[in-house]
């Protein structure tokens, strides 16, 4: 899409043909190694004072 998330105003949301899914398509095999070695390394930013990773910007929807 253009802008995500998609608004809500979209007319794609209501469009008979379209199936709109998000963008999970399954769990990694990985995860909860990949999620606590993020964990572990925003830790470290944080004690440093460096920006952190993956932060949710929920003013943008994600």
């Amino acid at each position: 899409f253009r802008e995500e998330p998609l608004p809500a105003t979209s007319p794609l949301w209501t469009t008979d043909n379209i199936v709109i899914f998000p963008h999970v398509g399954g769990l990694h095999p990985r995860r909860d190694e990949l999620v606590a070695e993020l964990w572990v390394d925003n830790l470290r930013r944080f004690a440093s004072g460096q920006p952190l990773r993956e932060v949710v910007d929920r003013r943008r929807g994600y």
